[in-house]
């Protein structure tokens, strides 16, 4: 490789060549020969310089970070390598707008982040998630990094810049119908909370008409009263003799209820006296049983001692009986 001249050796002798030079025509002419000489020799060396640099690996830091961030396994659940290690996917946007972006890129704007990957040539693999892929951008090969050049703000050319437009419209498109859903179910749950609100209200709107025509009966019913004194009349009168009604009825309740007390005492002092009285005759029938000295001689022979029951005598629970003979 030949050595690449100094910059500062031309420029030092393209000086001590404007201090030697005659200022006769020829030279001056010869003069500036030299000078666009070395001025085509600047041009090739920082062309070559910018070339040596970009050979030893110029990273942009939006490259690297992004490297960093998807090569990094803790956030996995964020952002991760495909199964083929040749695209990487966005599962989820919002935290990697909230936390990731804000850490690496000191904003939390995700389509300027997009915008991002699509001025570097980054191509969307799936339409149904945030998959992307570059042919330098492979995991676990960061030196393909420096393969990845970032598109020049000139239109060069227009295919490429409509391809770039069109790729960033598609995704924010996509951007935005994601942040479409959560607010149209926001939008349902608003609907809905207001429809139930109207429903309260026409509950509420009922009850107050109720409350409404009962304090118009009262304010009539008291009209009533401070211009007719007959009606206050009659209204005392009627509640007087409701509550001799309700008084009477509750004398003759108390009444029937006396009687009746009675009346069952009656029937249950019946019920005992009858069964005393079957009692006892059980018991004289198995303790006087006739005797043949016992029968008395009449005119028929068969006279006997008979038990008159209708004399039994029944005192504090004490019984005596009287043989009639």
């Amino acid at each position: 490789m030949t050595a690449i001249p100094n910059v500062i050796d031309i420029e030092s002798s393209s000086s001590l060549c404007q201090e030697t030079v005659s200022p006769s025509v020829v030279e001056t002419a010869k003069l500036d020969h030299v000078v666009s000489l070395i001025k085509e020799e600047e041009d090739d060396v920082v062309s070559l310089g910018f070339w040596k640099l970009h050979e030893i690996g110029l990273i942009t830091p939006f490259l690297r970070k992004t490297f960093e961030i998807v090569e990094d396994t803790v956030t996995d659940p964020v952002v991760s390598w495909s199964l083929t290690r040749k695209s990487f996917i966005i599962w989820d946007s919002y935290d990697f707008s909230e936390n990731l972006l804000p850490k690496y890129f000191k904003h939390k704007n995700f389509s300027s982040f997009l915008r991002q990957l699509n001025s570097y040539g980054f191509k969307k693999v799936d339409s149904d998630r945030w998959e992307f892929a570059n042919e330098g951008f492979q995991g676990g090969k960061k030196y393909l990094l420096k393969n990845i050049k970032r598109r020049s703000k000139s239109t060069k050319c227009n295919k490429e810049a409509s391809t770039t437009t069109t790729t960033t419209t598609e995704t924010e498109v996509e951007l935005l119908k994601e942040e479409q859903s959560p607010m149209r179910s926001e939008m349902l749950k608003l609907k809905q909370q207001q429809e139930e609100s109207q429903h309260q209200m026409v509950t509420v709107q009922e009850k107050i008409h109720g409350v409404e025509s009962e304090q118009q009966h009262m304010l009539s019913f008291f009209a009533k009263l401070v211009k007719d004194q007959r009606f206050v009349e009659r209204l005392l009168k009627k509640r007087k003799m409701k509550q001799q009604r309700e008084l009477q009825a509750a004398e003759f309740v108390k009444k029937l209820k006396l009687l009746q007390d009675q009346e069952t005492q009656n029937n249950l002092l019946d019920v005992e006296n009858h069964l005393v009285i079957r009692e006892f005759m059980a018991m004289a029938a198995t303790q006087h049983n006739p005797k043949p000295d016992i029968l008395m001689n009449n005119e028929s022979g068969n006279r006997r001692c008979q038990l008159n029951t209708e004399d039994l005598l029944v005192d504090g629970g004490s019984m005596e009986a009287k043989h009639v003979t």
